[in-house]
């Protein structure tokens, strides 16, 4: 047997035929062999065929088995807990209207058998369902009850899910079932208004607390769940306060700098919103006073003018005053003080009366003297342990022509020699002299003199302006005449006080060298040897020039050959022992004394330059002869002699000569 229209397919053995006799026939029974499931295989086609065991004759018969579905799937729900949410204080009608319909959440089973009865499944809520019922078919969950969620916040509900038809399970009752837990949040809505757990509070802050300093902290409660709350704060009488409050968290905070001379007590009120409902409650602050107020000068600068040198000493300058804007007797109690500059030594106060006097005479010009002194005063309050307040002090003392003017001891000035005065003459040098006296006054106004001079032709050489004390050369100077290589002349300084004061000083005046005159050489002409054998590049002659204008700083001196192309020596300037340069002749190339060109000397002149002027001499060098060349032997390179040759026989004659001069070979 087959299942199918081809044999051999009934492989699983689903069923199997069974032959029976019956009223004398062979009868053929199929019998399935194992469960059959309708989920899986709703029918079975079957062949079944016949053979003639003689004959091998066969007939196949074909028929089909229908499996008819029974209730054996059990409904499942598809998920194992199912939730919902549903807004506080919501009526069912309320609740439809706002969801549009729509349950609180729907439920779902699913059930395996096939269409009909045996999977045509119902929903039901076991146990309490006063709160909450379901659509039996949809599964869809709505309220029957308006819920608050301060009250109870959740509920738990069993559903189950039934089929309907009788179950074909094993002991099986009633139709197959499932049972899920459905959990319904009550969603918090804003019905309560905040509030506060006090009608007034009360606090106190120092008046010198920082801005920004937190004072109190004052919380309302709300007995919505997710409730935000927002805090605010205001003047209780209208007015402006120099609070503030953090806005999430009722905290108050010094907004403004806090002074207890203007106010003592501020009344506010806090208001609190959960953005919906208010509350409030009144704040009482108290400001509590502290010493915070430095005592004050009457004046910012107290200022005097006294002359230098007064010796009628001790003595009140002025009376320091001060106040202090706090209300307690300690504050009042100030306490003068003065510190900086000669404090102690030069200037002193009284602490209780602030009288300041000068203690000693007081000198205000340099180098040792001060014209200004300046220091501060100070206020203390509180006996001279408080806060404390300041003023400026400030003593001019007035000049009087106490100082003469100073010339510096060292004043050097210089003048180039040859220089052309004309009307104004050439400028040397400024004497300048210092008086110490009051700049600003006739103390220190200088004029300027020449008390000793110098005279050319009965004529003086340097004038001087009167007013700012530049030195000039009146007077065309050649340094190199020995009378006038330096001057030496005295200047004098006078001021314009009451009595005058004067001052002398000397300045020394150096002329200064120029390269006016020309170079010449120690000598008309030179002369000199050298070896045939010295080595190219070696110094054979050494010549030196002269100048008047020893110190001219452009007075430097190079040599050179007058025959730059001369072919056997050249020139370089090399510096001497004494800093200043001299003229070497080096040879060029190598010398021979054999060439009978070279052998009659070499003639050159040579030329010095000193920056301006030029110079020239002769020099001669003559040639000394070496031996540096070696003979040469002329004559027969072989010669034949018989052995019977008689003693002392002439065999040959040889012949030997050297090219160096006067050597005789042997």
């Amino acid at each position: 047997m087959t299942n199918g229209v081809k044999r051999g397919t009934n492989i699983e053995q689903k069923f199997r035929e069974f032959m029976e006799k019956k009223d004398g026939r062979d009868w053929v029974v199929v019998k399935n062999m194992e469960s059959l499931d309708y989920e899986q295989t709703k029918n079975y086609t079957l062949t079944i065929t016949a053979t003639d065991m003689r004959t091998q004759v066969t007939s196949d018969k074909q028929f089909n088995v229908i499996v008819r579905d029974m209730n054996d799937a059990v409904p499942r729900f598809t998920v194992d807990r199912f939730t919902g949410t549903i807004d506080e204080e919501l009526t069912p009608a309320e609740f439809l209207q706002k969801s549009n319909g729509k349950p609180i959440t729907i439920v779902k089973a699913e059930d395996a058998d096939s269409f009909g009865p045996q999977s045509d499944i119902r929903y039901r809520i076991l146990g309490d369902s006063r709160f909450f019922r379901i659509d039996e078919i949809s599964g869809g969950i709505y309220p029957l009850e308006k819920f608050d969620r301060e009250t109870t916040d959740t509920f738990i509900l069993d559903v189950e899910a039934r089929d309907s038809m009788p179950s074909s399970l094993p002991g099986a009752e009633g139709p197959n079932k499932d049972i899920v837990k459905v959990q319904i949040f009550i969603a918090d809505v804003n019905d309560n208004a905040p509030f506060f757990n006090q009608t007034s509070y009360k606090t106190s802050v120092p008046e010198n607390v920082d801005v920004d300093t937190d004072i109190i902290s004052i919380k309302a409660a709300d007995l919505d769940k997710h409730s935000t709350l927002k805090y605010n704060i205001y003047s209780s009488n209208g007015g402006r306060i120099p609070f503030g409050v953090r806005t999430d968290s009722g905290v108050v905070f010094v907004k403004e700098p806090l002074d207890f001379e203007k106010n003592q007590e501020y009344n506010a009120k806090l208001l609190v919103t959960d953005g919906k409902h208010n509350a409030s409650t009144d704040l009482k602050i108290q400001v509590t006073d502290v010493n915070d107020n430095a005592p004050q000068f009457v004046q910012h600068l107290y200022e005097t003018t006294i002359k230098e040198e007064d010796a009628n000493v001790p003595k009140v300058l002025f009376k320091l005053s001060a106040t202090d804007a706090d209300q307690d007797e300690k504050s009042k109690k100030i306490i003068y003080r003065l510190e900086g500059q000669g404090v102690g030594e030069y200037f002193g106060v009284d602490r209780s009366t602030g009288e300041v006097r000068v203690l000693k005479a007081l000198d205000r010009d340099p180098p040792y003297g001060v014209p200004v002194w300046k220091f501060v005063a100070q206020a203390v309050d509180d006996e001279g342990h408080g806060l404390i307040g300041y003023a400026d002090v400030q003593v001019n003392l007035q000049d009087i022509n106490d100082n003469a003017p100073i010339f510096p001891n060292d004043m050097f000035g210089k003048v180039d020699e040859n220089r052309e005065p004309g009307d104004h003459g050439v400028y040397v040098v400024t004497a300048s002299a210092t008086d110490y006296d009051d700049p600003r006054s006739e103390n220190s106004k200088l004029e300027y003199s020449i008390s000793v001079n110098k005279e050319i032709d009965q004529q003086p050489v340097f004038r001087i302006d009167p007013n700012n004390g530049k030195i000039f050369a009146m007077r065309k100077l050649d340094r190199e005449l020995s009378s006038e290589r330096q001057f030496v002349i005295e200047v004098r300084a006078s001021d314009k006080g009451v009595p005058a004061r004067e001052g002398a000083g000397n300045v020394t005046i150096n002329v200064v060298d120029v390269n006016d005159n020309y170079p010449y050489f120690e000598k008309p002409s030179y002369f000199g040897s050298v070896p045939e054998t010295v080595a190219v590049g070696s110094a054979v002659l050494s010549v030196s020039a002269l100048d008047d204008d020893s110190e001219a700083k452009d007075n430097l001196f190079t040599y050179e050959l007058v025959d730059k192309d001369n072919e056997y020596f050249y020139m370089t300037t090399d510096a001497d022992s004494s800093s200043s340069t001299v003229g070497v002749i080096r040879v060029k190339k190598p010398l021979d004394y054999e060439d009978k060109t070279q052998r009659n000397g070499f003639p050159m002149d040579v030329r010095v330059f000193d920056g301006r002027y030029y110079a020239t001499t002769h020099v001669v060098l003559q040639l000394e002869d070496r031996n540096d060349n070696a003979p040469k032997i002329y004559g027969p390179s072989r010669v034949e002699v018989r052995e019977d040759a008689k003693y002392r026989r002439k065999l040959a004659e040889l012949r030997a000569e050297d090219a160096d001069a006067n050597d005789t070979a042997t």
